[in-house]
């Protein structure tokens, strides 16, 4: 996702910033331009920008095959838009889920429709842990080494809080699926991408190693969430995350995302059409 972000922010700046540019073009023609940030006068532009994703959106392949966007956990309304369209997903023998837009927003959210996708009585989701940052222990490292760590607690928080390795590690346990209500399962593919990310990936995590699904696409964002917001000087701000987040089994998937079962990379020519 930073590639990605590299190539859409590459040529923001202020007005009167000036770039040298040169482009290769399909018939591999390299053209040479001088681009100056300025106010546009265009009152359109081309392609034009993409139109603003509903929450939900719905439709059907060759009348068995349902296809759902799921675009974002941030609003509840979607879990109340997923179970009006629950008789036509009855109908279906195939689903599409498709996350690849969908930036997070509250896992319950997510689980709230997981759980018709599923049989199992337990969802295992995501073991979560946040960096213990105690000074003293920083101080006292100056007394120990990583040989001193050894069958010796103390030694241990002191040498690893040094390195910025001291971890509180979240109670963990599975959620209970006591879903009074029938089952959509029928063979599922998800579709994820590098914008796939936060409370999505917990979707996925949660739908880990079901028999019935598969992921397709690319990689998710690999990002664990919940960020601590402040503000900078000058009228900025930023957001950093603040706990580390793990499949339930230990495997890692933060900083360079989840793999999809089948990946599918867009090609230049793809991107053409």
């Amino acid at each position: 996702m930073l590639q990605d972000w590299s190539v859409e922010r590459l040529l923001q700046g202020m007005q009167g910033d000036s770039f040298s540019v040169k482009i290769k073009k399909p018939v591999n023609k390299i053209i040479s331009l001088q681009l100056v940030h300025n106010k546009s006068a265009e009152e359109a532009v081309f392609p034009p920008f993409e139109n603003k994703r509903e929450l939900l959106e719905f439709k059907w392949h060759d009348k068995q095959l349902a296809y759902v966007a799921l675009n974002s956990f941030g609003d509840p309304r979607i879990d109340t838009l997923f179970i009006e369209r629950l008789p036509d997903l009855y109908k279906a023998k195939g689903l599409i889920v498709n996350l690849r837009y969908n930036g997070g927003g509250n896992t319950d959210i997510g689980t709230a429709i997981l759980q018709y996708l599923t049989p199992d009585t337990l969802l295992f989701g995501a073991k979560s842990l946040s960096r213990l940052h105690i000074l003293a222990y920083k101080a006292w490292r100056k007394f120990t080494s990583a040989a001193d760590t050894s069958n010796n607690e103390w030694s241990r928080k002191a040498f690893l809080s040094f390195i910025d390795r001291y971890y509180y590690n979240f109670e963990y346990a599975p959620d209970t699926n006591v879903l009074n209500a029938r089952r959509l399962v029928v063979p599922t593919v998800i579709l994820l991408g590098h914008a796939t990310t936060s409370s999505a990936e917990d979707f996925l995590i949660y739908a880990d190693r079901q028999s019935h699904m598969i992921k397709m696409g690319e990689k998710s964002f690999g990002s664990t969430g919940q960020p601590f917001s402040f503000v900078l000087p000058g009228g900025g701000s930023a957001r950093i995350s603040t706990k580390k987040d793990t499949y339930p089994d230990g495997r890692e998937f933060v900083s360079f995302g989840i793999k999809p079962d089948i990946e599918v990379v867009p090609s230049i020519a793809e991107y053409l059409q």
